[in-house]
Order: C-alpha cells, then structure tokens, then sequence
C-alpha cells in the first residue's frame, strides 16, 4: 500500500463526518506521526497533509510546523510567498525556512546559505512508477485510476462466466483485487 492509499484509508477509518477530512473530534484515535500531520494548524488534517506528513523522512518537529505555518499564512496575502515579516531576525528565519520547506527550488529563499541544502523534494513516485516488467498490455488499460492494481469494476462492466474465470486466473489470491506482481505472474 503506497503512502496515498494509507492516508486515504486513514481519513475513510475516521472521518465520521464523510467530509474527506479529519476534524478535532476525529483525530482523538490518531497515534504516531498521523497524528502529527495538521501541518498548517488548522485543526483538520487532510489526506494532502497526510501524505506529506507521512512521506517525510523527518518528523514533524513544532519547529517545522511553525514554520510551514507562517509560509502558508503569509503566502495565502497574494504574494506568492514572498513576504518577509518585519521585526526580530527570527519571524524572518522561520519564513525563510518554511518557504524552503514549501517550495523546495533551487534559487529559493535559502539559495545562498548554508540551509540552502536542506532542502526537501516532495515529489511522489506514482504507481506507475514502481509497476514490475512484463505486464500484460491491458493492465494500464483497465487501471483506470492509476493506482497500480485492477479492482473487478475496473476489470469489467459487465460479467460472464467466462470474464470471471479470467478475472480469478489473474487475482491470485483471491481479494478482488489484481495487483501488478499478480498480473505480471507467469500463467
């Protein structure tokens, strides 16, 4: 299960509310670094910040969340982040970092300093990215949301006997599901 799946069982395990995000009241069961992920400090946590959270080698520090923090404030002013608080030289540090950890590009706003290689990616490798050689030429096909594996709604719309024998020739261990090492199984 990709960090995206994770994060999205999480948010359907406990969002009472169906609103596709975790409130307060339903974060109280959250442990570990789920329960860490509210990285805008809003009081809800998203699946966007979920992924985040839990895709980061480092944990979330309340430094770092600070950070994030003035960088999401500051660039929701229309600046495109680029604002800098007047005042002590630390509200100017944690906007520094917090556009860093945000924008992560080169030429950032700690380019020239010894911070400037701090920097995090955050990109995400797709399933299609860690899909295994030698996949029938369907699977991407019938992989209609790209999440790596081929649920029986996406493997057909309508159902013979025929259909599910193949189906069941592929899902190997019987789940409903086909992954990519299923379907790039020798038959």
């Amino acid at each position: 299960m990709n960090t995206m799946e994770y994060a999205k069982s999480l948010v359907k395990q406990y969002d009472k509310n169906g609103d596709k995000m975790l409130q307060p009241d339903e974060q109280k069961e959250l442990r570990g670094r789920a329960a860490e992920s509210d990285l805008d400090h809003d009081g809800v946590i998203t699946i966007d910040e979920l992924v985040a959270n839990l895709s980061s080698k480092t944990p979330a520090t309340p430094s770092a969340t600070a950070s994030t923090s003035v960088a999401t404030s500051s660039s929701s002013g229309g600046d495109s982040g680029h604002h800098h608080h007047d005042g002590d030289d630390k509200s100017k540090s944690d906007s520094d970092a917090s556009k860093r950890v945000l924008y992560g590009s080169a030429g950032g706003a700690a380019a020239g300093t010894k911070d400037g290689d701090k920097r995090h990616s955050y990109r995400f490798t797709s399933a299609d990215d860690k899909l295994p050689t030698g996949l029938p030429s369907w699977f991407k096909s019938k992989d209609a949301n790209g999440d790596g594996q081929v649920e029986m709604s996406e493997y057909s719309h309508s159902w013979s006997k025929s259909t599910a024998d193949e189906f069941q020739r592929y899902d190997k261990n019987g789940d409903g599901v086909i992954t990519a090492n299923e379907a790039a199984a020798k038959q």
